[in-house]
């Protein structure tokens, strides 16, 4: 694998181009806790806290870098941190670069499949992903 040197950080806030699902989501998050907090106030604060992780990449400010080491995703909930082995290949879509997984069975691919949103500099991460994972049979380059 060729080594490069540099590392590539941005950040991304989907909620922000999306205001009206954003906020529908948090709506549906705060009435199905509130419904809850009904029962059981205790559940409710867990069940928040799960809710707003399962959609912390989308509803909150995430940062990305890519560096020799691999990759990471980090915003207030939650740092994913995966190297660059646990990846098979890569594509670009609209606005985003998706690393597919790799792993000895398939929920395992998926788990570690990363979603790297960046529609502001998508010709950069590819440009990077290009030189990390060029050894990397599937990946486009």
């Amino acid at each position: 694998m060729t080594t490069v040197s540099t590392t590539l950080t941005w950040r991304d806030w989907p909620a922000q181009r999306q205001q009206g699902r954003a906020i529908l989501a948090a709506v549906v998050i705060v009435a199905t806790c509130a419904g809850v907090a009904i029962l059981d106030p205790l559940i409710a604060a867990v069940g928040t806290v799960a809710l707003l992780a399962a959609v912390s990449e989308v509803l909150l400010p995430s940062t990305y870098t890519l560096s020799e080491s691999g990759v990471v995703v980090d915003n207030v909930l939650r740092k994913r941190r995966h190297p660059w082995r646990h990846f098979q290949g890569w594509r670009a879509a609209t606005d985003r670069v998706v690393l597919q997984g790799a792993g000895p069975a398939g929920i395992i691919a998926r788990r570690r499949t990363v979603l790297l949103r960046c529609p502001d500099n998508q010709e950069a991460v590819t440009a990077a992903l290009g030189t990390w994972m060029a050894d990397v049979p599937g990946s486009e380059a």
